[in-house]
């Protein structure tokens, strides 16, 4: 069982303490006040915010807490149970006809080209795609009949996988990369979800049928 990610883990705690919740915020608001020269409701307002946004915690119903949401915590929080209204949409949609792999992984890596633009030339495309196949050729007709190193996952992404991927960080012999998200580093939170989200659903699309596709037949 993987380790769990250590914002999960403070999340956990957080909630199940509301004396420990309110001595994280108080560390979070007086700090913004400190730096930002603001005055205390903003300073308490953004503390707020970073609470939900982080762990979760919706810190305004705490008995201490002495103003209310700011705007953009109301944003953040329609948009949380929005994602979770659309999550449970996708987790009982029909799955939609399969692409083939070719044509698959063809639209995943234009997908990135489009969306990175002049950054990604045609030799780095040719490339990509080049790469990809390369990875797919691998896949022995074996693993894919008896289900060696599959996962079923959904046909369209939910938002715990886009953040996710938002989230990840690779590692080579240099040591670790930047998160994905800031690799990306668009301005908004909107565009890295558009761009991975698209990139995930091209992905899942572009893989081999499992075996329970074909009865588990050779």
């Amino acid at each position: 069982m993987a380790d769990l990610h250590p914002i999960k883990a403070l999340s956990r705690e957080i909630a199940a303490d509301d004396d420990y919740a309110w001595a994280v915020f108080c560390n979070m608001a007086v700090p913004i006040m400190d730096a930002a020269h603001v005055d205390h409701q903003i300073a308490n307002e953004a503390a707020a915010h970073l609470m939900q946004h982080l762990f979760e915690y919706d810190v305004t119903a705490h008995p201490l807490y002495e103003y209310g949401k700011s705007d953009a915590q109301k944003y953040a929080e329609f948009r949380i149970a929005m994602d979770r209204q659309e999550d449970a949409a996708i987790a009982t949609r029909p799955a939609p006809p399969a692409m083939d792999r070719e044509a698959g992984l063809l639209h995943f890596v234009q997908t990135i080209a489009d969306m990175v633009g002049d950054e990604l030339d045609a030799n780095c495309s040719i490339e990509l795609r080049d790469w990809a196949r390369s990875i797919l050729s691998t896949l022995s007709a074996d693993v894919i009949r008896q289900g060696e190193g599959w996962r079923l996952v959904p046909v369209e992404p939910t938002h715990q996988m886009i953040r996710a991927a938002a989230e990840s960080v690779a590692h080579d012999d240099e040591g670790a990369f930047e998160p994905v998200m800031d690799l990306l580093g668009f301005s908004g939170e909107n565009k890295t979800h558009t761009v991975l989200r698209q990139l995930l659903i091209d992905a899942i699309a572009a893989a081999p049928a499992s075996h329970a596709s074909d009865g588990g037949k050779a």
